[in-house]
């Protein structure tokens, strides 16, 4: 079975160690609706885990940025997490050629038929499948990097038209698609062309695809391929055109929060506010991490549960470490300082004061300061506050003390600009949880 998420719900996965990778049987499906019964169409990225193009920009799509005002917009980003993790084509074979036939005992086979059961769903209508592929496709041959076999720049179809089909006109609709990137190319060598693999008569490689499996269901099923051979922003930038154009030749109406530029779709994929929460009450803005994160609390039992609003934000273990990964990209390396965990919820907030206010804070919780903060005395001997990077002589718990950045040494921040301040809490010396204080301002 695949688990159906509205909007950008989030997901808890357990980490174990991974002697190997394991393979996760159900769809991380972001269902973005405003009619619910009409036709879908249907976003997927990720199939091959070296393609970072398509898989982060059908997760900017899945998510806060992306606004769907009118239609359906299902989007599943990472088809293969497990590849996408090790940065690897498909740690199993190849993902993207088991849909004509697999075998009983391939790891991913539950996979293939969740996505199977996914493109047969009676509502989806139109299927896009995001990519990323060499050099430059062109029709003639050019030179080395831009020639008939590459397939970098290009919208795919498996066959000229579908009969019976609705939006069975593949080679027309790819003809305005591809028309209105090309309005928009950041350089004329960039340009998309549609190619036509015959899938059916000319290459018997596609005919094990997902799209050519979709075709065959009688789903329109185009794929679009950004090239390898552009930097990460620009692949996205190329997708976003892709993804739009085909939304607005449904009729979807979207809105977006950010510039369709190179430099708008970076500043998005490497948005600050991005986060991963552990189940230990901390959560950390994957973006803004030092590349290694010492002594970073985790359970005696070295599992932690975690989740993230970002489906491409994921943590495992490798080489004794816990490594948070956004997509195939590392974003830190948590090294343990395992403790006992406060099970008893006897402390879940504490009060603080941040620049003269005073409020409620959540264990796990970000907070902002300008100047200053102090945790409030807790007037209880068996919890002990924290603050790491600062320190003062007799000072057993550091409640009731005014910290400014500047007290704070930066070896210990979270950051390499000294602004991410942690404030860790223990009960009886287990750990109960932590809060951030942010000084960036």
């Amino acid at each position: 079975m695949f688990k159906v998420f509205q909007l950008v719900l989030l997901y808890i996965l357990i980490i174990v160690p991974l002697f190997a990778i394991p393979v996760q049987s159900d769809l991380h499906i972001f269902k973005k609706e405003t009619h619910p019964n009409e036709k879908i169409f249907l976003l997927l990225g990720g199939i091959q885990g070296d393609e970072p193009g398509g898989f982060n920009a059908a997760s900017i799509v899945a998510s806060k940025h992306y606004t769907i005002k009118k239609g359906n917009v299902w989007i599943v980003p990472n088809l293969n997490q497990h590849s996408i993790l090790e940065n690897h084509r498909g740690i199993y074979g190849d993902m993207n050629r088991k849909f004509a036939t697999i075998k009983d005992n391939d790891p991913e086979k539950e996979l293939i038929m969740s996505i199977k059961k996914l493109i047969r769903h009676e509502q989806v209508e139109v299927i896009l499948h995001l990519h990323d592929g060499s050099g430059f496709y062109h029709e003639t041959y050019i030179s080395k990097l831009r020639n008939p076999t590459r397939w970098g720049q290009s919208s795919i179809i498996d066959q000229e038209r579908l009969e019976n089909v609705p939006h069975g006109e593949l080679n027309a609709i790819m003809k305005q698609i591809t028309g209105e990137i090309n309005q928009h190319l950041l350089d004329d060598s960039h340009r998309y062309r549609i190619r036509n693999t015959n899938t059916a008569t000319s290459d018997k490689e596609q005919q094990r695809s997902l799209t050519f499996y979709a075709i065959n269901q009688g789903k329109a099923a185009f794929a679009n391929e950004a090239s390898k051979n552009l930097p990460l922003k620009q692949r996205v930038y190329y997708h976003l055109l892709a993804i739009e154009a085909m939304m607005n030749y449904l009729g979807i109406e979207f809105e977006r929060d950010f510039p369709l530029t190179p430099q708008g779709v970076d500043d998005t994929i490497n948005d600050k506010d991005i986060v991963i929460h552990f189940a230990n009450r901390i959560t950390l803005p994957i973006n803004r991490l030092k590349r290694t994160v010492n002594f970073f609390p985790i359970p005696l039992s070295r599992q932690l549960e975690y989740d993230s609003p970002c489906p491409l934000v994921h943590l495992y273990r490798k080489n004794g470490n816990f490594i948070i990964k956004y997509g195939n990209r590392v974003s830190a390396a948590l090294i343990p300082d395992t403790f006992e965990t406060d099970m008893s919820n006897e402390l879940t907030k504490v009060s603080m004061s941040i620049d003269g206010a005073v409020q409620e804070v959540e264990l796990g919780s970000i907070v902002k300061a300008k100047k200053i903060f102090m945790v409030q005395p807790i007037h209880n001997v068996n919890i002990r506050v924290n603050i790491i990077g600062f320190s003062q002589k007799g000072l057993v718990s550091e409640e009731g003390v005014s910290i400014s950045n500047k007290k704070i040494n930066s070896r210990y921040t979270l950051d390499s600009k000294g602004t991410l301040v942690r404030v860790e809490f223990y009960n009886k010396n287990r750990f109960s949880g932590m809060i951030i204080v942010d000084f960036e301002q």
